[in-house]
């Protein structure tokens, strides 16, 4: 089993949140942005590191800007906190 680092996790969720907001279900949003819907359910399982390239396709699928995805230093701090090992 994979261990997800967990500044992934917030990315992830944040992705997912925002996605949920905008009425997306998680295969058709996928599509919207001609991702693999097995590799687009990883990342917002927090199982990727995304590029700032990624970051922004999904960004723009969602029409937000790419920093709505972003944790906030508080979220930053919180989730290493977890895992000293979180570099």
């Amino acid at each position: 089993m994979q261990i997800q680092h967990p500044l992934n996790l917030v990315v992830g969720a944040n992705i997912r949140r925002m996605r949920e907001q905008a009425g997306f279900a998680q295969d058709a949003f996928a599509m919207h942005i001609g991702m693999d819907r097995g590799y687009y359910g990883r990342i917002e399982r927090g199982h990727h590191s995304l590029t700032l390239r990624m970051i922004c396709k999904i960004a723009d699928g969602l029409s937000i800007e790419p920093c709505e995805l972003m944790p906030t230093l508080d979220e930053v701090r919180a989730s290493t906190a977890i895992d000293p090992q979180a570099e």
